[in-house]
């Protein structure tokens, strides 16, 4: 809402099916409202929600009225912080790539709450 505590992301129906379908037993561990960056090639700028299972990463956005979904694959590593204007969470994948986000309003705590579940040996940047 405008003034109160924002929403928590959900997945729809349709995305929960995609899940099951692309990657069998991996249920949505975190999920964060996201704005992507130019790390995310095509899809700058997007609003959607991040979803993260125990292995696999996936950003489901709408282009154009239509829902797109991106497999962004293995996340080895997440790294949280403090942005200029906005909080940001990298995916750190195989071979060291590195996709950034943007974090909504209110999620920094659970973000570094994920990077510490998934590396207890990563502090938070």
């Amino acid at each position: 809402s405008w003034f109160g505590d924002p929403r928590p992301p959900r997945l729809s129906l349709a995305h929960q099916n995609w899940l099951e379908e692309n990657l069998p037993g991996q249920a949505p561990h975190s999920l964060f409202a996201v704005i992507a960056t130019a790390d995310t090639k095509g899809l700058r700028g997007r609003l959607g929600t991040l979803c993260l299972t125990a292995r696999e990463a996936v950003f489901f956005s709408r282009k154009w009225g239509r829902p797109v979904i991106r497999p962004l694959g293995p996340v080895l590593a997440l790294e949280a912080g403090n942005g200029l204007l906005l909080d940001e969470l990298v995916l750190v994948g195989t071979g060291d790539e590195r996709q950034r986000f943007d974090l909504l309003a209110g999620q920094l705590e659970s973000a570094r709450d994920e990077v510490m579940r998934r590396s207890p040996s990563t502090s938070a940047i």
